[in-house]
């Protein structure tokens, strides 16, 4: 597992790279279209639950996104940044 976190411009950025069990592309992009979408199989729980919670905390903001790699699959947490969130106590 590698975690690294980005400052991209207004965005945070926060990558979990895991190269044990791992999604099909497919898989991958169908949960983050559920995701973003706002419905997922509660076998999602989870993920749903943080996507969700990223959301409320930071309006505006992408939530989570899947992305199935050759070797492994990458969650990526992705929030804007702001004056008023910079001073919130999450």
């Amino acid at each position: 597992i590698g975690i690294r976190a980005s400052l991209l411009g207004d965005q945070v950025m926060v990558e979990v790279r895991d190269t044990g069990a791992q999604l099909a592309p497919g898989a991958a992009k169908q949960l983050t279209e559920a995701l973003r979408q706002g419905g997922l199989e509660d076998e999602h729980v989870g993920l749903k639950s943080v996507h969700m919670r990223i959301q409320h905390l930071f309006p505006g903001s992408d939530g989570l996104m899947l992305e199935a790699e050759e070797d492994a699959t990458r969650v990526a947490l992705i929030w804007k940044t702001s004056e008023s969130h910079a001073h919130r106590d999450h």
